[in-house]
């Protein structure tokens, strides 16, 4: 996701730069323009996201018009939604569904441009709302920006704003025909700009944003993935500790015991893997040969020498006795926890003979 939102990214990124250029100076005309807050009905225009996955970026904007919302129907006023993404509809149908007037959805689907921000421009003038706010997201960075609420010039408030001062703002450019005849015009062209400007910003701080949030992502579930190996780690360490008393338990039990058994005779080695038919073989050995002499101290002593004790045992210990494993074999071994088994088989002096031993391991399994 990561990846994905990285490549999409430039390309938001380069459509912002060659369309911001071409909004701005029209924008810029148009906020000389005395703004004089007056009461009556104000529509919010909310530019989200049709996808999640982004962070805060839907999650702010509808926070910025539930504020003023409540903050319009605490003076009196009445307030209207229009929405672009699918997010904000979701996020504000819930409680303000009788507020909206245009809903804008999957218009990400398409390729984002003018012709299509004129499109939805043309719908929510059609509304002919008295006051205008657009509420956006303006991007600063990869990692930061702006949620910010934007006033934006109706007709109606041209109609009534002060004509010295309308007049003093607009012969900054000359205009032909006159700006009498072409404003309809004009006013029209603006709010395309508006439109086509707030969701190239919303768009690029999206993917930016996305990019962020898949990053965080990532490395919570390798942080995650870290902490529950290391309970299952130490549930299992702990579970081997449990079996381990009790085996050592058991055979202390047996070896104080007076009971003598001896190898069957006549049975062949089982074929297979060697690591799989010893698992029991130490209880086993412990009950055949009870009697046998202990080797605890020959045996700590080459604990404390062996830098590799598991491996020292599995190989060393039965190749003296003639019994052969491969590197393979002791690693497995030594890996499922099984040298518990050979700790307690190393209390006994096995017999010297390769027959005699593994007649003596292949009583684990009769």
């Amino acid at each position: 996701m990561k990846m994905v939102a990285t490549a999409k990214f430039k390309k938001d990124m380069q459509k912002m730069e060659n369309g911001l250029p071409f909004a701005r100076p029209v924008m810029a005309l148009f906020q000389r323009l005395p703004v004089e807050e007056k009461p009556g009905p104000i529509t919010y225009l909310a530019v989200t996201s049709d996808k999640g996955l982004c962070g805060g970026v839907n999650t702010q904007v509808s926070k910025q018009v539930r504020l003023g919302l409540r903050e319009e129907e605490a003076k009196g006023n009445q307030v209207k939604i229009q929405i672009m993404g699918g997010k904000g509809v979701a996020t504000l149908k819930r409680l303000f569904a009788d507020r909206f007037t245009n809903t804008f959805e999957e218009l990400s689907k398409s390729p984002w441009t003018f012709a299509t921000a004129s499109m939805v421009a043309e719908r929510v003038t059609l509304a002919k709302p008295g006051r205008l706010m657009i509420v956006s997201n303006s991007f600063k960075n990869m990692v930061t920006y702006e949620t910010q609420v934007k006033h934006t010039v109706t007709q109606s408030e041209a109609t009534t704003m002060d004509r010295t001062e309308w007049t003093k703002a607009m012969d900054v450019y000359s205009f032909e025909p006159s700006i009498y005849e072409v404003w309809e015009d004009l006013h029209e062209f603006y709010f395309g700009c508006v439109v086509y400007a707030a969701f190239l910003e919303a768009a690029t701080t999206e993917t930016a944003q996305r990019m962020t949030a898949m990053e965080s992502a990532t490395k919570n579930a390798g942080e995650m993935y870290n902490k529950v190996s290391l309970q299952f780690n130490r549930a299992r360490q702990a579970k081997i500790t449990t079996e381990l008393c009790e085996i050592i338990s058991g055979a202390s039990a047996v070896c104080s015991g007076s009971c003598r058994a001896a190898p069957p005779q006549g049975l062949y080695a089982p074929t297979g893997s060697l690591c799989a038919w010893l698992m029991l073989a130490s209880l086993h050995a412990a009950h055949a040969f009870s009697g046998a002499q202990l080797l605890e101290q020959e045996w700590a002593a080459r604990c404390k020498a062996s830098a590799n004790f598991d491996r020292y045992l599995v190989t060393h210990y039965f190749r003296n006795r003639g019994v052969e494993f491969t590197k393979r074999e002791a690693s497995e071994f030594c890996h499922f926890g099984y040298i518990t088994a050979l700790v307690i088989a190393a209390h006994f002096e096995f017999p010297s003979s390769v027959a005699q031993a593994k007649r003596l391991l292949y009583l684990a399994f009769v």
